[in-house]
């Protein structure tokens, strides 16, 4: 169960963190900091980037930590350590896209939480961080494959069951880049018209 329920709470908190992404840009942009930093010989595509790697980092030392301490204290397997990572790495990459969406569409710093609460909770309950997908009727399991959730619990539970390997986990790599893409895309055309790009 910790090899399940270890990802699945990460995922629930991260995604629920991503409002802090838009609250800090909104911030920074009402208090005039973004002005300041765009005096210098900064890009609005670097700032972002900064943003989006920052996220990044949290994401996968969160998961890595997760994936550490679920392993020495409750003795969890996740399986292959090599398609761990890169699911670990995927589905960062998928929350770094979607603080970014957030971020382009919240309008105050509540509504940034209100939506990153609304997206988290969603994603949970809908891609099974409640409750595992394979409990579910075979309706509710392809819906969980909806959400970048689904596809990356689905990824660590064929991982952790034993016999996957990081081919096995191709599909979810694919569909997390793809929701990473998708957002990421949205994010990059919303956000710079939400913070008054130059």
């Amino acid at each position: 169960p910790a090899a399940y329920f270890g990802p699945a709470m990460g995922l629930l908190f991260l995604f629920l963190s991503v409002g802090a992404v838009a609250r800090d840009l909104l911030t920074d942009k009402r208090t005039g900091l973004l002005d300041r930093i765009r005096a210098g010989p900064v890009s609005d595509a670097a700032i972002l980037a900064g943003k989006g790697l920052g996220v990044m980092v949290t994401c996968v030392s969160s998961l890595l930590v997760i994936w550490l301490m679920t392993s020495l204290l409750l003795g969890a397997e996740w399986g292959d350590p090599a398609a761990v990572v890169l699911l670990i790495v995927a589905v960062s990459l998928t929350i770094g896209g979607v603080a970014g969406l957030v971020a382009g569409v919240a309008r105050t710093d509540q509504s940034a939480d209100t939506l990153a609460s609304v997206v988290g909770f969603v994603f949970a309950l809908i891609g099974g961080a409640f409750i595992p997908p394979g409990a579910l009727p075979e309706a509710l399991q392809r819906l969980a494959l909806l959400t970048p959730t689904g596809w990356a619990l689905r990824g660590f539970a064929d991982l952790s069951a034993g016999g996957a390997t990081t081919a096995d986990v191709v599909p979810n790599l694919v569909a997390l880049l793809v929701w990473a893409v998708a957002a990421g895309a949205l994010a990059g055309w919303l956000l710079p018209r939400r913070l008054g790009a130059r």
